[in-house]
């Protein structure tokens, strides 16, 4: 009787350790990493600077979808007035505007205590 029930614990114990085995393979990851980012658009980029002055880029999004992305993100955010919000955390910023020279919306980054390090010009 002790031999029988030791077996079947031990049968038991395999098949939960094959079970958990299986809910780390490769189907099981992949499929809880595709249900966690959906719903959400990468954002892609497109350097477009000339050699001189700081770098721009050509970002396929809109000024809402930053805004939103930054304030999930865990930015602080206050409006600056005329279209212009301000985003900072850990000593940077971000600044996203309504309408630029150049017509559309654009978005400046600044690094901890510098110049405007990036620009993204935003749809």
């Amino acid at each position: 009787m002790g031999i029988a029930l030791g077996v079947s614990a031990a049968w038991a114990g395999y098949q939960g350790y094959k079970w958990h085995k299986s809910k780390k393979g490769s189907n099981y990851s992949y499929a809880k990493k595709k249900k966690k980012n959906k719903g959400k658009k990468n954002l892609k980029t497109k350097d477009i600077s000339k050699k001189s002055g700081a770098k721009n880029y050509l970002v396929n999004g809109t000024r809402k979808q930053l805004e939103k992305r930054l304030r999930s993100g865990g930015w602080n955010s206050r409006s600056l007035g005329n279209g212009v919000k301000e985003f900072s955390r850990n000593g940077r910023r971000i600044v996203t505007r309504k309408k630029s020279n150049y017509g559309r919306p654009t978005a400046d980054y600044w690094g901890k205590g510098r110049a405007r390090a990036k620009k993204f010009r935003l749809k």
